[in-house]
């Protein structure tokens, strides 16, 4: 998910689409907690280097925009069945 220094509409409405299919699941519930903090980068996230995306930009150069001014970040999405 590429976040940038501000929320965008359309990545808090794709964040709640990764919640709610873990939470959404008949039987499923979410392994511990969910975040629910402001969507946008900050340094305590996990981000690729400046080189992979560079690469990227070389095989995807349609997304070199969006990657000049946002961080690619993974989630983590979880669930049990219970």
């Amino acid at each position: 998910m590429y976040l940038a220094d501000k929320s965008s509409s359309y990545n808090l409405e794709r964040f709640e689409i990764y919640k709610s299919w873990v939470s959404g699941k008949k039987g499923a519930v979410p392994i511990g907690d969910v975040y629910g903090g402001p969507l946008h980068f900050s340094s305590d996230m996990a981000s690729n280097p400046d080189n992979i995306l560079y690469g990227w930009n070389k095989m995807v150069p349609s997304l070199a925009e969006v990657r000049a001014v946002s961080q690619s970040v993974s989630l983590i999405v979880g669930g049990v069945k219970i």
